[in-house]
């Protein structure tokens, strides 16, 4: 395996357009999400038909409509505000979400569905089958994979079935024990990828990277820092996988098995949520490390430079 470290490279000039920013002599995609109503972070951010769905996480703006842990907002295509929808059946922070059939699905204590269309609220799990917090999840083919989190008695390796409303204990990654949390898990090339976590003990970054590759889990090389998703994010771009928080920022390539270190996030927040559009990749809230407000950051993949739409 191989670290690359890539040379910064001075941007050229930069000139501010109304709702246009150029970085590093390239245009910022036309189209972009805008700033959540308030600070928000442990919410989960999913494109479905039409727009941006957002639920869950919590608000400590003084005052905030949206406190709360089960809200509900919506942005759709060419708007540029947030509308409240019907909260959340239960409350959800640091939980997992995934889009399958066209509705936002969110991962915690059971699976609730938000159907795209009506953006109406369905249980499709019963509550008390999967940790509810602080755990890692992607989906492969309809299938949620839910790994570590809390509380402890439920802190496993778990498939959910969407279609099925199904949920399964799986055999985890070597050397998993209940209480590692915060994992990385990413679908990357129809394979189910596992990277670092915290340790539930001594909560230490751990420096681990395994596939699940025909139902038997395969050790990779390790990655070139301990990762772990609390203070940072990931994004799949143009067949590469992002991680990047308090860590650093690195992108992985799976042809090759290398890392290459990418910029750093201006600063670094807690709990974001992360979409990916035309090559950039936008951290959407986030609770800030040494200050307060919204956050709404742009990272350009293809001239290594990150931007600060926050506002």
């Amino acid at each position: 395996m191989r670290f690359v470290r890539r040379a910064r490279h001075r941007p050229c000039a930069v000139v501010l357009l109304a709702l246009t920013a150029l970085a590093g002599c390239r245009e910022l995609p036309r189209w972009q999400p805008v700033a959540l109503p308030s600070d928000r972070h442990g919410h989960r951010l999913e494109r479905v038909a039409g727009g941006l769905l957002v639920c869950g996480g919590f608000s400590t703006s003084a005052g905030a409509a949206d406190h709360d842990s089960a809200a509900t907002l919506w942005l759709a295509d060419g708007e540029s505000e947030w509308r409240r929808l019907a909260d959340m059946p239960s409350a959800h922070a640091f939980f997992g979400s995934t889009v399958h059939d066209g509705a936002l699905h969110a991962l915690g204590d059971g699976v609730l569905r938000c159907d795209g269309a009506t953006h109406t609220w369905q249980s499709v799990v019963p509550a008390g089958q999967l940790p509810r917090s602080h755990f890692g999840s992607a989906q492969i083919d309809g299938v949620a994979y839910v790994l570590g989190g809390y509380p402890l008695e439920r802190s496993a390796f778990w498939a959910v079935d969407l279609a099925l409303r199904r949920v399964d204990p799986l055999p985890p990654p070597p050397g998993f024990r209940p209480g590692d949390h915060f994992h990385f898990l990413a679908a990357v090339n129809g394979e189910l990828h596992v990277l670092g976590g915290l340790d539930g003990e001594q909560f230490h970054p751990l420096r681990e990277h395994w596939v699940l590759r025909a139902g038997t889990w395969v050790k990779q090389p390790d990655p070139p820092a301990g990762l772990w998703q609390k203070f940072g994010g990931q994004a799949l771009v143009a067949g590469g996988w992002h991680v990047f928080g308090e860590f650093g920022h690195w992108r992985y390539e799976p042809g090759t098995g290398a890392w290459t270190e990418r910029a750093r996030m201006p600063y670094v927040v807690a709990m974001p949520a992360t979409l990916v559009h035309a090559e950039t990749i936008w951290v959407v809230g986030g609770m800030r490390s040494e200050s307060t407000g919204r956050v709404l950051l742009a990272y350009d993949t293809t001239t290594d430079s990150w931007r600060d739409l926050s506002r």
